[in-house]
């Protein structure tokens, strides 16, 4: 699509973050959904540095993918070895949606890197159980709130569902400091965000309450079409 669309509400935000003073981090980029102006403050900083052109409004994704691709070695180097570790990253590195991603200025990716991170530093804990490690898992888990609510409902869901496998698989009973110290700094860190969510009334899910397929919605399908026409509607 060699039109803007989805950018203009960061290019929007950009140009807020200029002119008006005393514009909230944490507040909404616009009334779609609940993004913070975190991603645009980076993006305004790079574009006084860079000009106020595409390349000064992109390249914070950019960077971000590209620190993606290491984070992916991390976590598979944690996992697996390092021939399938380098695989992985070099598979990563040339994968066209990443590529994708990685040049819009859009928050999205984002959620790829700081959960990738937060599985690496996560695997790397229960192998070794140091505690730093734990510490940089809940750290990254927590930065993954703050960006494409995807980061919210995504990785937050399978970092849990991957470390309830994990101990039931492996019961390290050891490591329950681990995951506790993991549970506090993910709080702390992603709390600002959940507060001024929540003190001003505002969805958790904006996006996906609005644009979301539901059950209810499959349900009111199923009273109307037969269920082949109804589930090809649906998906």
């Amino acid at each position: 699509v060699h039109i803007m669309v989805d950018e203009l509400h960061f290019m929007d935000a950009v140009m807020r973050l200029q002119d008006q003073n005393g514009t909230r981090l944490l507040s909404d980029i616009d009334s779609i959904a609940n993004f913070t102006h975190i991603f645009p403050y980076a993006q305004m900083w790079t574009v006084r540095l860079f000009g106020p052109d595409l390349y000064g409004l992109r390249v914070v994704s950019a960077v971000l993918g590209a620190l993606t691709v290491p984070a992916l070695y991390l976590l598979a180097r944690a996992l697996f070895d390092h021939r399938t570790a380098l695989i992985a990253a070099l598979l990563l590195a040339v994968l066209p949606p990443h590529l994708h991603f990685s040049r819009l200025a859009l928050n999205n990716i984002a959620d790829p890197l700081f959960g990738t991170l937060a599985l690496a530093f996560l695997a790397r804990g229960l192998r070794h159980n140091r505690p730093a490690d734990y510490a940089l898992a809940g750290a990254a888990l927590g930065l993954a709130q703050y960006f494409y609510e995807g980061g919210r409902l995504v990785f937050s869901g399978v970092l849990l569902i991957w470390l309830a496998l994990a101990l039931i698989a492996w019961r390290p009973r050891a490591h329950l400091g681990g995951l506790l110290r993991l549970a506090l700094v993910a709080g702390l860190v992603a709390a600002p965000l959940y507060v001024a969510l929540l003190s001003t009334d505002r969805s958790l899910s904006a996006r996906f309450d609005d644009k979301g397929a539901h059950w209810h919605t499959l349900k009111t399908l199923l009273a109307e079409e037969p269920l082949p026409q109804a589930l090809h509607t649906f998906a």
